[in-house]
């Protein structure tokens, strides 16, 4: 994924970090247990090879990009292939699964525009220490 896919209306780059690479064998569970990422930005994982399962829990209600609220806690499945891409917001628990093949996925912190609909609050009010987010 280049770079400038990801550039804000401002112009600025919204990757944070040049991407980090997972690798693991057919059959390995990865972020297992079931864990959170403690940072203020979206994720996006890039799957490079092999078919990956995820499972993410939506941390609180949030609004989705059609403004219908998600209940908190919900569990959310799918599978990517090679190709394929994952954006979740911060605060979301997932967990990973490699169905077929070895897996190579990158994934990226990105600044993009997460819980907007829901406005600041949703960071202010969690319980898993992101007040600093908002």
């Amino acid at each position: 994924v280049a770079p400038h896919a990801f550039i804000t209306s401002d112009g600025e780059n919204s990757i944070k970090n040049p991407g980090t690479i997972f690798a693991g064998f057919e059959g390995e569970r990865f972020g297992s247990p079931t864990h959170v990422d403690n940072n203020c930005q979206a994720s996006l994982s890039v799957q490079l090879a092999g078919e990956k399962r995820w499972w993410l829990w939506a941390p609180w209600e949030v609004a989705d990009s059609n403004g219908s609220l998600v209940e908190a806690h919900s569990r959310h499945e799918t599978v990517l292939w090679p190709g394929d891409m994952l954006l979740w917001a911060p605060g979301w628990f997932h967990a990973t699964h490699i169905l077929t093949g070895d897996s190579i996925a990158v994934v990226y912190y990105v600044g993009a525009p997460v819980y907007s609909k829901v406005g600041s609050s949703a960071w202010q009010h969690n319980p898993f220490g992101f007040a600093k987010c908002g």
